[in-house]
């Protein structure tokens, strides 16, 4: 599985690199934008695709997609597949549940047959995988609660040289019920390579666009560049860099809201 974690980084940088506010900033960067590889999966491949998740039957086609009931193959490579029977309607005892080292150990499985068939790019996967428990919270009739552990799920956080990929498409995540059952994979957004190098504003420019959006009392607790990945039923043809920003509201009443607030990246 360890070929499959390499990240390789290529980013163009045309200026310098400095430090403020303890954040990293760039001065001139030139990062690409990214292509959305359109792998035209056959049915068959889609098939295929579908029977490693324990899924059979031939699909049906709808639009950029293969349907297969609890299953959906993206023509692109990304796919969604999840059973929510397995995932969310079974109490589990905690001791049925995969430990965290073990929900790991069947998520790297899975990724690796979806690296081998050629869906998913290995640059992408970030090494730190998250695990992660859905749980359920029962109120009964006499006062007494009971919290339900539903499943253990991995996520695999997603990067394109060196860059996070962030929103509704991006990412890797792998559902496991009682006995390390396989409960659901999501993959997007298959494959991407790089298009056009564009030239990026700064940090700071950033942060004046976003104040001349109504922010302009807005604390900023974060800025970092990433690349903004829609979902994946709209997955477009290319893919831009973005700042994800994230700070406070404070409000006149004295409530706080925070944000997140993804600002586009490339100039011009």
């Amino acid at each position: 599985m360890k070929k499959a974690f390499i990240v390789l980084l290529v980013v163009v940088f045309a200026g310098s690199i400095y430090a403020l506010a303890g954040r990293t900033n760039t001065s001139a960067q030139e990062v690409y934008t990214l292509k959305v590889v359109d792998q035209q999966l056959t049915r068959e491949k889609a098939a295929h695709i579908a029977r490693i998740l324990g899924v059979d039957g031939m699909p049906y086609e709808k639009g950029n997609a293969w349907i297969f009931g609890d299953a959906v193959i993206y023509k692109y490579g990304g796919l969604r597949y999840l059973n929510t029977t397995l995932a969310f309607d079974t109490r589990n005892p905690p001791e049925k549940l995969p430990s965290e080292a073990e929900a790991r150990a069947a998520a790297e499985r899975y990724i690796q047959k979806l690296v081998d068939l050629g869906v998913l790019e290995p640059g992408m996967l970030s090494t730190r995988l998250e695990v992660a428990k859905d749980e359920e919270v029962v109120a009964y009739r006499n006062g007494t609660r009971q919290r339900y552990v539903l499943n253990v799920h991995v996520n695999v956080p997603l990067e394109y040289n060196g860059i996070p990929l962030h929103g509704a498409g991006a990412k890797v995540r792998v559902y496991l019920s009682k006995n390390g059952e396989l409960a659901g994979v999501l993959s997007f957004p298959g494959k991407l390579v790089p298009d056009r190098r564009v030239t990026i504003i700064s940090e700071e420019e950033a942060i004046e666009r976003l104040r001349s959006m109504g922010y302009e009392n807005a604390e900023i607790d974060s800025v970092e560049l990433v690349y903004e990945v829609p979902s994946p039923e709209n997955m477009p043809a290319g893919i831009a860099p973005a700042y994800l920003i994230k700070g406070r509201m404070v409000l006149s009443d004295g409530s706080v809201v925070r944000f997140a607030k993804i600002i586009p990246a490339a100039r011009g």
